[in-house]
């Protein structure tokens, strides 16, 4: 009889110990998830905090955003039986009456507050309407704002080895991708043909003039295979590697062009990928 127990209270004993450990892997359990639920928590705040910030900045700098000249907009249909007067023969103005040329009224007083910013880039169709600046190098605006300031979204720049009135035969402009489509996200779009074909140039603005790039290709590359896609004065076949690398590709409509504009953002397609877009200069 005493064996016996014995025997029940060991058994008694170890159920004890087994439902004492089976509720202590719970706690456990739950202290893990709700430590992971309060960082994900954390996490989506301090995003969404990240957003609210960067939308703050942007429409807080809409104000310098310039107009397309009429010259780039699109031509308005003309009515039938009406020709619009042509300049009489003789009232061209002389060279010292002729009007200077178009500046950007709203760049330079951009460039009078923040230093740094070189004009404005718009992608109709997209989500790009910004202010870009440059550096001393590729890293300083990646977390700045043009006045300096700590901001997540950081702000486009042009690769400081790019001339700052797009002179370079490449001159080369990069945005964050951030997942809410803003800065340089919405340009996963040009990956669908339909989209590709349908959207076909952006806009620069500069203090002394307003630039029209045609776009004709669009990549989705490692940074390594894209070397030549990144170097402001150009060896070799520049288009011909595009078009063997280019996921959406036209010709250019100039086929001598030799001044382009190359537009960098990050990818989720896979790890360190680039989603490239290319276009020349046409005005």
């Amino acid at each position: 009889m005493g064996g016996l127990r014995l025997s029940h209270g060991a058994e008694l004993y170890n159920a004890m110990r087994k439902r004492s450990r089976k509720q202590t892997l719970i706690r456990v359990a739950i202290v893990l998830l709700a430590i992971l639920f309060g960082v994900s928590l954390w996490q989506l705040i301090a995003t969404a905090d990240r957003y609210r910030q960067e939308k703050k900045v942007h429409d807080a700098l809409l104000v310098y955003k310039p107009e397309l000249p009429s010259s780039l907009l699109p031509a308005a249909p003309s009515r039938p039986g009406r020709t619009e007067p042509s300049e009489p023969d003789g009232q061209s103005l002389p060279p010292e009456e002729q009007v200077p040329e178009v500046v950007n009224e709203s760049i330079l007083q951009l460039q009078a507050d923040y230093p740094n910013a070189l004009g404005w880039i718009t992608v109709p169709g997209t989500a790009v309407d910004y202010p870009f600046a440059q550096a001393r190098d590729n890293k300083y605006y990646l977390r700045r704002a043009l006045d300096g300031s700590y901001l997540y979204a950081g702000v486009p720049f042009l690769d400081y080895r790019c001339e700052p009135d797009f002179t370079s035969a490449n001159s080369i402009l990069y945005g964050h991708n951030l997942r809410n489509g803003t800065m340089f996200g919405s340009l996963e779009k040009f990956r669908q043909k339909d989209f590709f074909d349908e959207n076909r140039e952006f806009y620069i603005f500069l203090s002394h003039e307003t630039l029209r790039v045609e776009i004709f290709a669009c990549l989705v590359i490692s940074p390594g295979k894209g070397d030549y896609l990144y170097q402001s004065v150009l060896n070799g076949d520049f288009v011909g590697q595009i078009r063997r690398d280019a996921r959406q590709f036209r010709e250019p409509v100039l086929p001598e062009q030799e001044r382009f504009v190359t537009l960098s953002t990050c990818g989720y397609e896979f790890s360190g990928a680039r989603i490239v877009i290319v276009g020349q200069i046409i005005e």
